[in-house]
């Protein structure tokens, strides 16, 4: 049988989904800026029950960087399912995400001050493969790093335009 906690957090989970199709659909919230902004907003909250600082800075400059739907929804899926990463194996107390554009060319990325990991020793879930999968279907490409200060870095480069 399934207990009142598993309910419940299955419950939120589905809330949370459901939250996160809505916003993506919504023409309103088609710029960079605006998914910076939904990342930003998702972990606020959560964050504020750890030693998790969450930075986005200068996020502002991405206002009139326009998304297309598909875009937006895997960049947003890639750096959720990263940031969750961070949250749940590398023991960090810092996630900084970051974005620069130049011309129709998008490099976003997320680090975090944990403790790193070896791609080759890591269990393979769905999530890594999922990621690399939604990066490639843009035309992108994403990379998962090892800083040089032992955290992890997940950089996506690709076209937005």
């Amino acid at each position: 049988k399934y207990s009142l906690k598993t309910i419940s957090k299955n419950s939120r989970k589905l809330i949370d989904d459901l939250s996160d199709i809505v916003w993506l659909v919504n023409p309103k919230r088609e710029s960079l800026y605006d998914l910076i902004l939904r990342l930003r907003d998702t972990y606020a909250e959560f964050l504020t029950h750890t030693s998790i600082s969450f930075k986005s800075e200068n996020i502002k400059a991405f206002e009139k960087v326009i998304l297309t739907m598909e875009h937006r929804q895997n960049i947003f899926l890639i750096f959720k399912e990263a940031i969750n990463n961070s949250i749940a194996h590398s023991n960090c107390n810092e996630i900084i995400l970051e974005a620069s554009t130049k011309g129709k060319k998008l490099e976003m990325t997320v680090k975090d001050n944990g403790e790193g990991f070896d791609i080759s020793k890591i269990k393979r879930g769905n999530g890594l493969d999922n990621m690399k999968r939604r990066a490639s279907d843009i035309g992108g490409d994403l990379k998962i790093l090892m800083a040089d200060d032992g955290g992890t870095i997940v950089k996506f480069k690709g076209n937005i335009l």
